[in-house]
């Protein structure tokens, strides 16, 4: 086995296996996209299109892939983070990955949205209207981690029966919504099963209640809505008040591994109030951290850290995967405490996260 890589171009690259015979066995992609994370965008490296032929795998081919990107990445320090959506999320621990984030889907009648007063004021996108839907997409996104950095219209969800409405008031977008109806034929008659909305993006609390309104003119022709992805947008849940009418689902999504711990420290979003605290990798480096006023000092460390952790768990503290206490982090699997966590837990809360896309 042999391993072809082709150069990186355009934010791509491609990590080919095959055998001694030209023979193809097995290929991972690359995409690198800026991704939201505190203070701003972080470089990310995103692994996708994983795939072995049947009779190569277990043979180490996307070993040595990996090894080739992680090559790559020391060679490319300003990639501060790597995703990548798991086929299993073992495997890829093995690797440094840990799982940050859960898919949300929700779906309720669309009858109990009722608390929200019909609104009719989104019209079809056009194509004039790219720049200012691009600039409400990036308002939506800011504090969300994860979420891509978008340069066009390429990301969005508009393939199939995929329509896109925006709320445009006073010469700007301040909401937008991918739809499509879901029929099915009963009897003699379609009968529109639900209301899917495959993306949304709001700037404003008003914004998002207009949102609520514009689906619920949908009501008469569909039964249902559903979220396909809510993960990024609790406030969608907490503006609804028929709980036992919903249906929650969870499914695990993004697994990330810290390349750049550094630039991930500087680029945090910290409170005001004053901390410090010592972090290190096992193995790797530890850094000191200094913050204040939303301001952050951050150093090379020599000597003792308060927390140690290893790859995996590292990812699940940066991103604020969960509820976290000094109490809780002593079950975190691979993770060391010597010193006391508790500015360092402050400086890194549950956020949420996730991206509409499936890289």
């Amino acid at each position: 086995m042999r391993l072809v890589e082709t150069p990186f171009e355009n934010g791509r690259k491609l990590y080919e296996v095959v055998t001694d015979e030209g023979v193809h066995a097995s290929q991972t992609g690359l995409s690198v996209f800026d991704s939201r994370f505190g203070r701003g965008y972080v470089e990310c490296a995103c692994i996708c299109g994983v795939g072995t032929e049947p009779q190569f795998r277990r043979s180490g081919c996307v070993r040595t892939a990996f090894e080739a990107f992680f090559r790559d990445a020391r060679e490319h320090p300003e990639w501060a983070v790597s995703f990548l959506h798991p086929f299993s999320f073992p495997y890829y621990r093995r690797m440094g990955y840990e799982k940050i984030s859960y898919h949300k889907s929700m779906e309720m009648p669309i009858d109990k949205l009722d608390m929200f007063p019909r609104f009719s004021g989104f019209e079809p996108f056009a194509p004039e209207m790219e720049g200012e839907l691009l600039s409400c997409y990036r308002r939506f996104a800011m504090g969300r981690s994860m979420m891509f950095d978008r340069k066009d219209m390429a990301m969005f969800p508009l393939r199939g029966k995929n329509k896109l409405y925006v709320l445009k008031e006073n010469g700007q977008i301040h909401a937008y919504i991918v739809w499509r109806v879901e029929d099915r034929m009963v009897v003699n008659r379609m009968i529109g099963d639900r209301l899917v909305v495959d993306e949304y993006g709001f700037d404003s609390p008003e914004a998002l209640y207009k949102l609520f309104g514009f689906i619920r003119m949908f009501d008469g022709q569909v039964l249902n809505v559903f979220f396909t992805d809510t993960a990024m947008a609790p406030e969608i849940d907490m503006n609804l008040r028929h709980y036992h009418s919903v249906e929650y689902r969870l499914y695990p999504d993004i697994s990330a591994k810290i390349l750049n711990l550094k630039t991930m420290l500087e680029m945090n979003e910290y409170p005001r109030s004053g901390g410090s605290f010592t972090l290190a990798e096992a193995g790797g480096m530890a850094w000191r951290v200094e913050y204040e006023d939303g301001c952050v000092r951050v150093k090379e460390a020599h000597g003792g850290a308060d927390v140690t952790c290893d790859s995996p768990s590292l990812s699940r503290i940066i991103y604020g995967a969960e509820p976290m206490t000094s109490e809780r982090l002593k079950y975190m699997p691979g993770v060391r405490i010597d010193g006391d966590p508790e500015d360092l837990l402050r400086a890194f809360p549950v956020r949420a996260g996730g991206v509409f896309e499936h890289f």
